[in-house]
Parts: structure tokens; sequence; C-alpha cells
């Protein structure tokens, strides 16, 4: 038997209760209702004390803080590992070599390789669900070395350095800019925001 939430069954409903996403906003909401259900009316008793209403926001906004805090530790291990990245394919053996023939035709294997990953990270594509495993397939090939054949992403390489972008100039930008590291986490229906919030 399924019991309903206490909340429920006063008539009330958490803020997209039916959601069954994944993302960072589930994943916050999922904590909320942690602390929520870990809690009953009775003067909100629980985990072997009684507490007050204050106390119990005071709660969920620790549990919704501590996921905060963990995306952005994760955010920023995606930008550690992006600029890790730039810096082993400069300092590769075959980072001088041109790439011959295919979509990335006239580009240093290096410079190849840098614009791969900083798009992934920045300017992904085909991050819906009935693409998102083909991009995972991709960005896998690309972090270990493979320079994958992605026109989409090879036009953009070129249309930035037309622009006067280097991978490294692209990647300084973005930072400034405060634009987020692509999170599959992030994504919502309608276009991806990546912006920082």
């Amino acid at each position: 038997m399924v019991t309903m939430p206490w909340w429920r069954s006063l008539g009330l409903r958490l803020v997209h209760e039916d959601d069954e996403s994944n993302g960072e906003e589930g994943r916050k909401r999922r904590a909320q209702e942690e602390v929520l259900t870990a809690f009953v009316p009775t003067s909100f008793e629980g985990q072997g004390r009684t507490i007050g209403i204050d106390e119990l926001r005071t709660l969920i906004k620790e549990a919704r803080d501590q996921v905060s805090e963990e995306l952005k530790a994760e955010e920023q291990a995606r930008r550690d590992l992006g600029w890790t990245k730039l810096h082993e394919v400069f300092e590769a053996d075959d980072a001088e070599e041109l790439v011959v023939g295919g979509v990335w035709d006239g580009f240093t294997r290096a410079r190849a390789r840098a614009w791969l990953w900083n798009l992934i990270q920045y300017e992904p594509f085909q991050f819906s669900p009935m693409w998102s495993s083909l991009r995972r397939e991709r960005e896998e090939r690309v972090a270990a070395g493979e320079i994958v054949e992605v026109e989409h992403y090879a036009k953009r390489a070129r249309q930035l350095e037309r622009d006067g972008m280097t991978p490294h100039s692209y990647r300084r930008a973005q930072e400034a800019l405060g634009t987020r590291t692509f999170s599959q986490g992030a994504v919502r229906s309608g276009p991806f925001r990546h912006r920082m919030h």
C-alpha cells in the first residue's frame, strides 16, 4: 500500500511534484522532498525530535543549498577538465600535424581537438533524449583524443577563427561571460540554458 505524502493529504502539492526530471531542478526538488518526507505534521516531529516550521524551512534550504554547492563543484570540475584537455592536445606529439580530408581538413590536429572539446562543452547539440546517446558516444570519442567528423562543429570552429578566436581565447571568453559548461542535468524542455543564474 502506497502512503500519500502528508502535504498531499492536506490538498497541497509541491511545485513540479509530478516532474520526473533528473536535471538540476529535479535534484533540488528531490532534496526538498527528502526533508519534507522525513517529518510528519504532528508539530513536525521526526528523526527523534520535534521542530517548528521555521526550523523545517531552514532544513529545506540547507538541503537545496547543499545540492547547489555540489552543482557548483561539478561545474568547476568540468571547466578544469576542459583546460586540462586543451593543454594536453597542444602538448601531444602530433599536435602540429595537419588533418587532411574530412570536415577538419587544414586544421592542425591540436586545433581540431581543442575546438571539438570547447564546442562540446559550450555549444552542444543533439542533447535531447532522442540524440543523447549519440552525443555521449561522440564526447567519449573526443575525450579519448579522436577527431570526430562533425560538420556542425568544424563549421563553427572555422567561423570563430575567422572572427579572430583561438581555442584558448574562446574558452577564456566563455568563462568571462559566466557561460556554464554543458551538463545533461541542466537540460530542460526547450533550448539548453547554460548561462549562470
